[in-house]
């Protein structure tokens, strides 16, 4: 995997983590357009090597 690669599931996963509130506590949403997630978030990950 390519570092441009690793740094996109790093940046990933650090948006995870806000989104569920692991930054501090959670805040009050703003009314925002575009996509809402709502639930529970889950990543997956496959790599077949070749």
């Amino acid at each position: 995997m390519t570092n441009a690669g690793k740094g996109l599931i790093g940046l990933a996963l650090a948006a995870l983590l806000a989104g569920c509130g692991a930054d501090g506590p959670p805040r009050t949403p703003e009314a925002q357009t575009g996509v809402t997630i709502s639930g529970d978030a889950r990543v997956g990950m496959t790599y077949e090597n070749p």
